[in-house]
């Protein structure tokens, strides 16, 4: 009996902790992100060749992530990005490096909200974590 208690808490235990974060998380083409001025939506994930705008790139070794976000909300404020990181499919770990905000459009309250990341070029697909937030996972666009 003692056996059985051992490998119930090796194998069922994680595979049903592991089931339940697959079941739990989302991805980005249904992710709404609570945040410090409100709801937002993941509405694009990209590796990118430069920043937009600044012609700035990656270091060698490293890629650009771009995670576009927006919300119906007319705060400009600071969007607090401090513990928000993706973690790539090779385990890496990497916190936004970058972050920017502009309107969508004239007279629209509606902002359009940027995060960029600068993982290793081994990680191929990423996780999106935001403080108490479920997981995203993040669906790459071209």
């Amino acid at each position: 009996m003692f056996w059985l208690k051992v490998l119930y808490k090796i194998c069922v235990i994680p595979f049903v902790l592991l089931l339940l974060s697959t079941i739990v998380g989302c991805t980005s083409s249904e992710a709404r992100i609570e945040t410090s001025i409100g709801k937002l939506t993941v509405i694009k994930a990209q590796i990118a060749e430069e920043l937009p705008g600044t012609g700035h790139r990656a270091a060698d070794g490293y890629q650009l992530l771009l995670v576009w976000l927006e919300g119906d909300t007319s705060e400009q404020a600071d969007l607090t990005t401090e513990g928000v990181y993706v973690i790539g499919d090779d385990g890496s770990k990497t916190y936004v490096a970058v972050s920017g905000v502009s309107r969508l459009g004239e007279g629209t309250s509606e902002l359009k909200f940027l995060l960029g990341f600068s993982p290793p070029i081994t990680a191929k697909t990423f996780t999106l974590y935001w403080p108490d937030n479920p997981p995203v996972e993040l669906v790459l666009s071209e």
